[in-house]
Parts: structure tokens; sequence; C-alpha cells
């Protein structure tokens, strides 16, 4: 139950991040400003759960072989999905916002916290590239018709990031 609220909230979020502007997007960014960073810390540990979660999975290597239509690979993708790959990737995608947003207490805060837990922003870069190799071009959020390309705004974070 943990786990799928976590799920919620950062899908929530992230759809905030993209789809608000102006002052609406200002006052969820800022919400990581308050309490001293708070969720910003909450952010970072998130990340460390799932990519602890998902590096688990992956090096137990637990591949079932099913008559699904899939791919080996296409189905290795989507266990490590149900694995917490999908958390991660919206964790990721949500402190890329934050970083690209230039707020100074942000970067440091998240610099600070990954170089403590071990972290790095290179394991940003490959859950984010990942995720842009795996999204489809015509994915357009819920609705279909809000016109956001997230195979393009995943390639934008990418790049971002490998630039940061």
């Amino acid at each position: 139950l943990v786990r799928e609220d976590e799920e919620h909230v950062v899908s929530i979020i992230s759809s905030l991040l993209l789809r608000l502007s102006g002052d609406h997007h200002q006052r969820v960014v800022h919400k990581f400003v308050e309490n001293d960073y708070e969720k910003v810390d909450r952010l970072v540990e998130l990340h460390e759960k799932y990519f602890k979660q998902v590096s688990g999975y992956d090096k137990a290597g637990e591949d079932e072989d099913q008559d699904d239509g899939m791919t080996p690979q296409e189905r290795r993708y989507m266990q490590r999905l149900d694995h917490g790959l999908f958390t991660l990737q919206q964790v990721d995608t949500i402190m890329v916002f934050l970083l690209s947003e230039g707020v100074a207490g942000i970067e440091a805060r998240v610099k600070m916290l990954l170089q403590m837990s071990g972290s790095s922003l290179h394991q940003m870069v490959e859950v984010l590239e990942e995720y842009h190799s795996n999204v489809g071009e015509e994915e357009r959020g819920a609705s279909g018709s809000d016109g956001l390309n997230m195979k393009e705004v995943t390639g934008d974070l990418v790049d971002f990031l490998k630039d940061f």
C-alpha cells in the first residue's frame, strides 16, 4: 500500500510540474523549498529506495517465459516497471525539473544528498535515458489531447542533466 501511495503521489507531482505554468508552477516549485527543503530530502530518499529496489531486481534476474506476445526485452522492461522502475522514473523526472528551475538551494541540496548517499546524477541520467528510449512518440498524457510529447520532454531532461 505504501508503494502504491508513493507511486500515485510522485505521478501527481510530476504531472503538476509538467502541465502547470506561471504562478501555479512556481507555487509547486516553492513547496520543495519550504521547511528547509524537506520535500527535496524525501525525493532523494525515494530515488535511493527505488534505485536499490530496481537494481536488486535486475541482479536477481527473474525472467519468466510467457506466451504473452511480448519480446523478452519488453517483458523484462514491464517487470522492472512493476518492481519500482516507474516510480523511480517519476521521482527522477521531478528532481530534474526542479534542478532545471535554477533554484540554487535546490541544486545544492540535491547534489549534497546524492553525494552523501553514494548516488549520483549519472544514475538519474541512466534512468531517464531508459525512460526516453521506451516512451512512445505518440504518448500524449491521459486525455490524449493535451499536446504533451513525453518523448520530447524526457529527451530535453536528459540533455539538461548531461549538461548540468
